[in-house]
């Protein structure tokens, strides 16, 4: 299938926790963190859904995603509260500041959600307050 996107070069969705170092080591992108539960239906059967837990980036090759990864398995904060996670490898013309941006967006619009999770709640975004205008 031909990559339709111009933004993200290839995406690894839906992995499990043990399988962190199958990861390629330089990647640059966002990231979540995942907790994978089973849902029971009315008719008895089961659906597996995942609950977002974190929301990261990197934008570094020298500290690509899979370094992220390992430090979050590693973690005493974030290591219980998940078990799965996908990545999202941007293209090379993602440059630094724009990664930075659009996670920014991202977690300022998803602040307010009252499931969020308390790892990856923020207050605001300077980026977004900045661009900010008042209806009149």
């Amino acid at each position: 299938m031909t990559n339709k996107s111009s933004f993200i070069k290839r995406s690894y969705e839906k992995i499990p926790r043990a399988n962190i170092s199958k990861i390629p080591g330089a990647l640059r992108g966002f990231y979540t963190l995942m907790k994978k539960k089973r849902l029971n239906l009315f008719n008895g059967k089961f659906r597996q859904r995942y609950k977002i837990v974190y929301l990261g980036i990197s934008d570094s090759h020298k500290r690509g995603i899979l370094q992220r990864l390992e430090s979050h398995d590693n973690s005493s904060r974030k290591s219980p509260h998940w078990n799965y996670f996908s990545v999202f490898e941007v293209k090379r013309r993602v440059n630094q500041k724009l990664l930075k941006e659009l996670e920014a967006l991202i977690l300022h619009i998803y602040r307010n959600d009252l499931k969020v999770n308390k790892l990856n709640r923020i207050r605001g975004s300077n980026v977004v307050r900045s661009t900010r205008k008042d209806l009149k």
